[in-house]
């Protein structure tokens, strides 16, 4: 630390400060997961989390009490779950029926509540048969 330029002293008092940091105070890197839906909320984690531990406590100990704990989480969560999701569909819907909203929103709406990327092949049918030629599909619409 004798240094006479004052930038100098500053960089070392940085590293050293940077250092401790490091070394004293744990960090970890938490990435976001791609199996959440965008309804699942941390309420929802939470409770989900509490009720894997019961469930584990009750079959490692055979416990009546930790197996009610664990089927009165159940019985709880269960009708949350289904509430989080019909109020994450009405949003959209909601969001869908706003007279202020752009096409370009609206599409975007759209696409995210149907997701196209993912493929359906509904059956094509013509007198009864299935249509397997893609040619022949597309005169079905013409």
């Amino acid at each position: 630390m004798n240094s006479p330029n004052v930038d100098c002293a500053l960089l070392n008092i940085t590293d050293v400060i940077n250092q401790t940091l490091k070394t004293f105070i744990p960090t970890k890197i938490i990435y976001p997961s791609k199996r959440n839906k965008p309804w699942f909320n941390h309420e929802l984690k939470t409770l989900i989390r509490k009720r894997t531990r019961y469930y584990k406590r009750w079959r490692k100990t055979n416990s009546i009490n930790y197996k009610r704990l664990y089927n009165k989480l159940r019985n709880l969560i269960q009708p949350k779950i289904k509430l989080a999701k019909q109020s994450y569909n009405m949003s959209y819907i909601n969001k869908l029926n706003t007279t202020n909203t752009s096409h370009a929103d609206y599409w975007g709406l759209l696409n995210q509540f149907w997701k196209p990327n993912k493929q359906c092949n509904y059956p094509l049918t013509l007198n009864g048969k299935p249509v397997q030629d893609e040619y022949a599909k597309c005169n079905l619409f013409n």
